[in-house]
Parts: structure tokens; C-alpha cells; sequence
């Protein structure tokens, strides 16, 4: 289940990135589809992410409010994910998740009686994960409570307008219900505008489009770099047009991969990662790509380059 936790997520971070919080009724479908058991509940996730210990959870669960339980990363396990090429380290993530559940496992065993100790038994009485406050959603929460009582006091003033005024026509009547839904409309809108304004303040800005588009190529180097590698094989240099070269990413990364993140990529090689194993070279409206087998540093080089790279990004 945890190992299937980690593609699925994998999964939503290639498509949505990973700076925002993850929700869990989003994430819960993909997860059920890659374990292909059961559909998986929200305790079997707070189950699996309560097995490490606190100090080493890489994963807790907030509550949003309105936006419902988030699954959200911990930054501070001496940035451990971030030095992974990919957006979760599945096989170090893993081994951690196995050796905590061993230590688990191993304990529960001193402390019962031999007939009772079984699989079910034990998974039976794992505990938890305790869902915390979202900081920024209980600051919300009093403009979310004002937002209601204004709500309530128009409620209440149609209501007694209602009681107080004569018998109205039904072109009256239609004309009041169609002012009603449309206040009601604005009083919604205008607390969640003030709610999303709230949360905004709370939390440090966002990285640009620009900032998420450098990170995510910078996860792909090294697949790209491989790929590039096997291209120019003995040989001391290999040219090719950018749509070759497009279309041998495409058809050799596991992951998809768009044009522009090809060309940002290729880019990200040249100018910064490893300069000299690749040139992009235009000539009018043609693009082309000359990859340098003597200028290749090897994939543990650019592995490390990539990493120093994402810590100036983040």
C-alpha cells in the first residue's frame, strides 16, 4: 500500500508539481487504481504515514477547512527529497517505510502473547496519523464566521420584510427571489475572496511559472543526460535536428515529456549543467543539437550539478 502511496503521488506531483499541499480525496482514486485491491480509505492512509516515527515522517496531514484534509511534505528532513533527480525518492522512501515497520513489528511482538501475535492482529492495531490545524485556516476561520452572520442578517431582513409587507404579486415575488439569489451570490463570493486574501497573507509568496518550469527540467536532467549519452555511443559527436531530438525523448523517458521542456532541458544542459556536451545551434527558423561525448562529465557529476542547482532554486 505505501509503495502504491508513492507512484500515486509521484503521479500527481509530474502533473500538478509539488509546491502546494495535496488533497487526499484527490490523491485517494490514483492510489486505489495503482493497488488495485480495495478502494483505500482516508484512516488507510493516516494509518501507513503514522508507521515512522515523528522525527522521521517525511509526510503529515493538515486540515484546510473548506479545502478539505492535505497531504503535505516535511522540508526540513535535512532536504532528503530535494536531492533526489525525481519528485519522490520511491526507493529510499521505501526502505525507510520497511525498516520502520520491521522496528514496529519487532516491538509489538515483545508485548503480546505468542497465540495472538498475527499479521491481522498487529495491522489491526496501528495507530493513526493525527490530523493538525492548517495555521492560515484558523486565521480564515473568523472572516469565514463574519461572512455567515452577514448572510444570516440579510436571511433575517427578507424574512421580516416578508412578514411585515403586504401579500405581493407574483411579478413582486419573482423579482425578490431573483435579488435574493443574487446577494446571496455576492455575500459567497466576497467570503471567499476574503478567505483566499487571508490564507495568501499567511503564507510565504509562491514560487513564478518560471521558477516551477526550471525545477521540473532540472528533475529531468539526468534521464535527459542518459538518453543523450546513448545517442552519441562511441562516437566523438552526434548532430541531429531538434524535432529528432523531441521525437528520441519522447519515445525513450518513461515519464512524458513536452517540446518545451525538451528545449528547456537542452538549455538548462548547455548554458549551466554541462557545458561543452551540448550546443543548441539555430540557423534561421532550423534548430539543431550537437551532443559532445569528450565534454560528458558522467551521470554521478551531473547528478550532483543538478542538485546544487535545485538548492539556488529553492
Amino acid at each position: 500500500l505505501y509503495s502504491s502511496f508513492l507512484k500515486a503521488l509521484h503521479l500527481y506531483y509530474s502533473h500538478h508539481g509539488s509546491a502546494s499541499p495535496v488533497e487526499i480525496a484527490a490523491l485517494a482514486p490514483s492510489l486505489s487504481k495503482h493497488w488495485k485491491k480495495r478502494s483505500v480509505r482516508p484512516e488507510d492512509i493516516q494509518r501507513i504515514l503514522a508507521v515512522p516515527e515523528p522525527k522521521h515522517r517525511d509526510f503529515i496531514l493538515q486540515d484546510f477547512g473548506r479545502a478539505g484534509i492535505c497531504l503535505v511534505r516535511v522540508e526540513a528532513q535535512r532536504r532528503a527529497l530535494n536531492r533526489s533527480a525525481s519528485f519522490v525518492d520511491e526507493d529510499e522512501l521505501n526502505r525507510k517505510f520497511e525498516d520502520a515497520m520491521q522496528k514496529a513489528w519487532h516491538r509489538w511482538q515483545s508485548s503480546m502473547p505468542k497465540e495472538n501475535r498475527t499479521a491481522a492482529v498487529f495491522l489491526g492495531q496501528l495507530p493513526l496519523l493525527e490530523i493538525a490545524q492548517n495555521e492560515s485556516t484558523v486565521k480564515a476561520a473568523p472572516l469565514f464566521a463574519r461572512g455567515q452572520q452577514r448572510l444570516a442578517d440579510l436571511k433575517a431582513g427578507a424574512a421580516a420584510a416578508r412578514i411585515e409587507a403586504p401579500k405581493p404579486s407574483s411579478e413582486e415575488v419573482a423579482a425578490f427571489k431573483s435579488a435574493k439569489a443574487t446577494r446571496t451570490r455576492g455575500t459567497a463570493l466576497l467570503d471567499r475572496i476574503l478567505a483566499k486574501q487571508s490564507m495568501s497573507s499567511g503564507l510565504p509568496a509562491g514560487p513564478t511559472k518560471e521558477q516551477l518550469e526550471r525545477k521540473s527540467a532540472l528533475h529531468r536532467l539526468e534521464d535527459v543526460t542518459r538518453v543523450l549519452s546513448l545517442l552519441v555511443g562511441n562516437k566523438e559527436r552526434c548532430s541531429l535536428n531538434m524535432p529528432a531530438i523531441i521525437q528520441q525523448l519522447q519515445q525513450s523517458l518513461r515519464n512524458p515529456i513536452g517540446k518545451e521542456e525538451v528545449e528547456r532541458c537542452l538549455t538548462l544542459l548547455e548554458k549551466e549543467i554541462v557545458p561543452g556536451f551540448v550546443r543548441v545551434l539555430q540557423s534561421g527558423g532550423v534548430k539543431g543539437v550537437v551532443v559532445v561525448r569528450s565534454a560528458s562529465v558522467g551521470l554521478t557529476e551531473v547528478r550532483a550539478r543538478v542538485d546544487r542547482a535545485l538548492e539556488g532554486t529553492a
